[in-house]
């Protein structure tokens, strides 16, 4: 890094109209004054909670997904994956708006019902024994093409017809909520979708692709800020006091080439050296 830089000596010989004294040219009040260098920032982070991430999130993807009911963060500890992220879905009883329907998609399937090109003696029996099983809901195909760009592996390892599907899809009852309104034994019918998501690419898919590393302001007052694409990481902080399933974290925002400058730069190859070493 350049250490370039023009220095001042500021020498005050007088303070409150009075006279101060002086050595060797200097009065006692002088100081050296250094115009600062530039500060070149290749990060920077913002702090939230799980929460407030998990409605981040829901805000875009409802923007998308006509059943999708909640999202939600959790903190596993494992240094190596810390965090799963889970995706809810429940059958939304309205049809999508005329005015969305060029970028919305349902996503329940219901697995007890034939549809028109299923309709054989294999298909019946099939849909005869999910009932039986207790099994009605899942996600369709159109809802994992488009989750399989935020999920581990990619797009190309995650194809709707992949077995896998099964081992991150899970449909399970919850309590209704507004217990007044329902029989007391009532309960949501949703499907969990979990253990598959990358939450670095589902930062990259909400997030700004571009980051300002850098401002200059020439003579006439011109600002200009130089960009550079931006990657992610989360930090887990803490967990709050007053919630279990609520914590605290940080997401860093970096410059990808900076960054990927700074290892090579921090962790050279290592060579012999004899005699005096200084910077």
């Amino acid at each position: 890094m350049a250490t370039t830089s023009t220095t001042t000596i500021i020498n005050p010989t007088a303070a409150d109209n009075k006279e101060v004294k002086t050595y060797g040219g200097l009065s006692e009040n002088a100081y050296v004054e250094f115009t600062p260098l530039a500060f070149n920032s290749f990060g920077s982070f913002m702090r939230l909670t799980n929460k407030q991430l998990s409605l981040m999130i829901k805000e875009h993807y409802k923007t998308v997904f006509h059943d999708l009911c909640g999202v939600y963060i959790a903190y596993t500890g494992n240094p190596n994956s810390p965090f799963t992220t889970e995706f809810y879905f429940s059958k939304n009883s309205l049809d999508i708006p005329e005015d969305e329907a060029d970028h919305k998609i349902q996503n329940i399937k219901d697995l007890t019902v034939t549809d028109k090109n299923h309709t054989n003696l294999f298909y019946q029996k099939r849909a005869l024994d999910m009932k039986l099983a207790g099994e009605r809901f899942t996600i369709n195909d159109e809802t994992k093409v488009l989750l399989s760009d935020i999920m581990w592996g990619g797009r190309a390892a995650n194809k709707p017809n992949n077995p896998k599907w099964d081992n991150y899809i899970q449909e399970i009852k919850a309590p209704v909520q507004q217990q007044a309104l329902f029989h007391p034994t009532a309960f949501n019918v949703m499907v969990k979708v979990s253990g598959c998501f990358d939450l670095h690419k589902i930062l990259q898919k909400i997030l700004p692709k571009t980051m300002v590393t850098s401002t200059t302001v020439d003579e006439n007052g011109k600002i200009t800020n130089y960009l550079a694409t931006s990657l992610y990481e989360v930090r887990f902080i803490r967990f709050t006091r007053n919630d279990p399933f609520m914590f605290i974290l940080n997401i860093e925002q970096f410059d990808k080439n900076e960054v990927e400058k700074m290892a090579l730069n921090e962790n050279p190859a290592q060579r012999a050296i004899n005699g005096i070493i200084y910077y």
